[in-house]
């Protein structure tokens, strides 16, 4: 039995000197190790190339290999358009108003997992499946919300089947199914009926691969046929005991009630454990009507497969970065393509822990390149990172969410391969990162899960509101009182140099209109009067109060009176 590690200045002092730590990076090590306790971890054993950890709360374990983080490796692509991130002098204020605190679920996501939600028994009351601790024990149930922002719990499920990675109706009988992960296995729980919440246990699904650490499976169409696959990794049942993990292609069969796997590979070839690909997104990612996934490992190995014909798949193109934790997938840019994110983490020369992405779009059939990346730093260098794409602003764009030990972002495109920084929340631990609509306006709400320790151990996820005045154009117009004011969307859209609104009001009353960016800073107020009933047309020139011209980006115009509030969408191209 193994010995848990007690992280004490001798014993770092111990490990020194036994040349554990890379040279130069000493402090970085110790204060990462020290914050695994914040996230529920205990160390258990270390040598000069892994860490191995256990869960205190579920008891599973889980390797970590160090060296692809500790000695960093040369960054194969440079010259790049880049967004570095500095949180050691990013000024928070600037984002802190833009979400604000709607409610705390009892439940979470965990670490790497996106926290699910829906209304599946269609009662107009959103559902959270997720993970709960406290002194009754832990496992996974459900939440609803009521008319007073208050979550309950309306079921717990008996079978421990882990946190709920997916939502999906795979054999199209209209029923909604709960995809849970626990192990080596997936626990598949149905709906028993239209209205019905998913408590009937369907199947379940052997994975044969334990140290899934972090890796959610993915369903999506990959042939075409109506149906969905399950993309996942695992490893064959015979080999177990050898551990010669795969990457998977499954089919839902309807005669065994279960999936069966029709493709499967070992990324890199030859690799060993946490060395093949983990994380993997699926997408079409280069308008050939074929659907793709990628994945990478931590050795920065990254590869898209392609569906080919007949339930088979192949690897169509491959690279290699520094580190690949993570991957993601969208059209987050608004080009009409999707992209994808791969990034990962390691130590720098500087001493941080610095997280690199790299965005990467098609070039022609089956190639890619990366034509954007962004450097985050200081970050926890432990795999906890996620991340994802979501329209958090019902503005018809998806935005790039990234969490990561100690901290959440959130990325807009501002225009092709352009991206820029919205949102930034510094938080001492987060347990899952995510959105859902949980109030029925189509504006999904941020779920930030936090493991809080202690006794007992609680598992909660804090909700926030995106603040009313950065909902996107397809947000239906809201008016409060009787002041009758409308606000139609500029023309040209996006703009160079100029462009024109138009605003019509009912009744006299006082109109104000400004000109914002996406960090809430007023760029310049075109109209500020008192004005009869009527339609008026303002201009924008795209210059700042001063007369200077703003730089390509996100704008937002604003009009208010006393009694409204309407905003619009901005796309200055210079």
């Amino acid at each position: 039995m193994k010995r848990p590690l007690v992280l004490t200045f001798f014993s770092f002092l111990c490990f020194c000197l036994l040349g554990f730590f890379v040279k130069g990076h000493e402090t970085v090590l110790q204060r990462e190790l020290a914050d695994l306790s914040n996230w529920g971890l205990v160390i258990e054993e270390m040598s000069d190339t892994w860490l191995e950890v256990r869960d205190s709360l579920t008891g599973e374990e889980h390797r970590f290999p160090l060296q692809p983080i500790l000695e960093p490796r040369e960054l194969r692509y440079k010259g790049l358009p880049t967004l570095t991130i500095d949180l050691t002098t990013i000024d928070t204020s600037l984002f802190s108003w833009k979400y604000h605190y709607h409610s705390t679920i009892p439940v979470s996501g965990n670490r790497g997992f996106p926290l699910q939600s829906g209304d599946l028994d269609h009662n107009l009351q959103t559902e959270v499946y997720g993970l709960y601790a406290d002194s009754s024990g832990y496992g996974t149930k459900i939440c609803e919300i009521n008319e007073n922002n208050e979550w309950e719990t309306t079921y717990t499920y008996t079978v421990r089947i882990g946190v709920v990675d997916n939502i999906a109706d795979v054999d199209l009988n209209g029923l909604k199914e709960v995809y849970g992960s626990n192990g080596d296995t997936v626990y598949v729980f149905e709906q028993g009926s239209i209205n019905g919440l998913p408590t009937v246990n369907k199947f379940r699904f052997r994975k044969y691969y334990f140290s899934a650490f972090g890796i959610p499976i993915k369903l999506a169409d990959m042939n075409g046929d109506g149906r969905l696959e399950l993309a996942y990794r695992g490893s064959e049942p015979d080999t177990f005991y050898t551990n010669i993990a795969k990457t998977y292609v499954a089919k839902y069969d309807t005669t065994i009630n279960n999936f069966m796997p029709v493709w499967g590979e070992q990324l890199p070839p030859g690799c060993m454990d946490i060395y093949c690909t983990l994380n993997l997104s699926t997408g079409e990612f280069d308008d050939d009507g074929e659907k793709d996934i990628v994945t990478s490992a931590f050795d920065g190995n990254i590869y898209v497969i392609e569906y080919a014909d007949n339930d088979s798949f192949s690897v169509v193109w491959s690279d290699s970065i520094a580190v690949a934790g993570r991957v993601a997938s969208g059209d987050v840019d608004g080009n009409g393509s999707e992209e994808f994110f791969v990034g990962g983490n390691q130590v720098e020369m500087d001493g941080y822990v610095h997280m690199r992405i790299l965005a990467y779009g098609s070039i022609g059939d089956n190639q890619y390149e990366p034509f954007f990346a962004f450097d985050i730093y200081p970050v926890g260098y432990f795999f906890v990172d996620l991340y994802q794409t979501v329209d958090i602003d019902n503005d018809g764009q998806k935005e790039l969410l990234i969490s990561f030990g100690g901290g959440n972002i959130i990325v807009k495109g501002t225009g092709e391969h352009q991206y820029e920084l919205f949102y930034y929340a510094p938080v001492a631990s987060s347990d899952g990162f995510s959105a859902g609509d949980v109030n029925g306006d189509n504006i999904p709400e941020l779920f930030v899960g936090q493991y809080l320790g202690g006794e007992p151990i609680v598992r909660q996820t804090r909700v926030f509101s995106l603040d009313a005045t950065l909902v996107g154009v397809d947000r239906p117009t809201l008016e409060v009182g009787s002041s009758g004011i409308t606000l139609s969307q500029n023309y040209p859209n996006p703009f160079n140099p100029s462009t024109t609104f138009t605003f019509q009001v009912e009744r006299p009353t006082w109109v104000k209109v400004d000109i914002f960016d996406l960090n809430g800073r007023i760029i310049a107020t075109p109209f500020n009067e008192n004005k009869p009933a009527g339609r008026y047309e303002v201009s924008w020139s795209g210059t700042d109060q001063t007369g200077r011209r703003v730089s390509t980006g996100v704008y937002f115009v604003r009009i208010q009176s006393p009694e409204i509030s309407l905003i619009k969408k901005l796309l200055f191209i210079r």
